[in-house]
C-alpha cells in the first residue's frame, strides 16, 4: 500500500471530520464538542487515510451513544511528538448505564461450582 503523506493541521482535519457526522448527531440530539490545543503542530500523514480513521471512529461514537448524549473530539501532543489519537468520548450518562448494566449482568450469571 502506497501512502501520500502530507502535512496537515490537526484542527483542519478535526474540524472537517465532524462536519460528516453533525447531522446523523442531530437527528439523536447528541452534543459534539470539540477540545483541541491551539499549539498543536501539523501532522505528517495520509490525509486521506487518516480522516476515514477519525470519520469511522465519530461515526461509531454517534451511533452508539444513546439520544441526548455528548460525544467529545480531543487531540492532544504526546511525548516523542506522537499523538494521542482523537478520541470520541461518550457522555458520564452512558457510561453509567453501561457500568449499571454490566454489574447487573454480573449478578445474575451463575457461577458454577467446580
Amino acid at each position: 500500500m502506497e501512502l501520500d503523506c502530507t502535512a496537515i493541521s490537526v484542527t483542519h482535519l478535526c474540524q472537517s471530520s465532524l462536519a460528516f457526522v453533525k447531522q446523523q448527531a442531530l437527528q439523536k440530539r447528541i452534543q459534539l464538542q470539540v477540545k483541541l490545543p491551539s499549539s498543536l503542530p501539523d501532522l505528517l500523514v495520509d490525509e486521506r487515510r487518516i480522516r476515514q480513521v477519525l470519520i469511522n471512529l465519530l461515526n461509531n461514537a454517534v451511533k452508539f451513544t444513546p439520544d441526548g448524549g455528548g460525544v467529545t473530539l480531543e487531540a492532544a501532543q504526546g511525548s516523542l511528538e506522537y499523538y494521542r489519537a482523537c478520541s470520541a468520548r461518550v457522555s458520564t450518562p452512558c457510561r453509567q448505564r453501561y457500568r449499571n448494566w454490566y454489574l447487573a449482568r454480573e449478578q445474575s450469571t451463575p457461577v458454577s461450582a467446580l
